[in-house]
């Protein structure tokens, strides 16, 4: 249990640290919008602390992204310029995490397919429309 609670910790301050990195250059910047010592940030991203559940809301607020996307990599509720910035930077938030049989990471995998063809495709409108 305490291995599956490490890995958690480890995957929701790597999904955080990528969306911080599009709005914040460091953690000091995010820190500052967060209101707490650059330490507690770092500790989360790190997976060395959990966030708590306020401090969860103040971070997905902040960053634009959904609890969903912080605690399981969907892009559900991520606004499409990030969701598709997240995709290109890190291709394994597309495929599907842990077994192949498992049919909730199918499901986020097909979700986040699904988001990216949609900001591909909005993408390409905006690009066909200045031609």
């Amino acid at each position: 249990m305490t291995d599956d609670k490490a890995q958690l910790r480890e995957a929701v301050g790597q999904r955080i640290r990528w969306a911080r990195e599009h709005y914040y250059p460091n953690r000091s910047d995010f820190s500052r919008a967060l209101d707490v010592d650059v330490s507690t940030v770092r500790k989360i991203e790190d997976g060395q602390r959990s966030p708590s559940i306020h401090m969860l809301e103040r971070i997905c607020h902040s960053l634009g992204v959904s609890r969903d996307y912080v605690m399981h990599g969907q892009l559900h509720g991520v606004n499409k310029e990030l969701a598709s910035r997240l995709i290109k930077d890190h291709p394994e938030l597309v495929r599907a995490s842990g077994r192949r049989d498992n049919q909730a990471a199918r499901k986020v995998s097909l979700q986040n397919k699904e988001i990216l063809a949609e900001a591909l495709a909005h993408k390409l409108v905006e690009l066909l429309a200045d031609i």
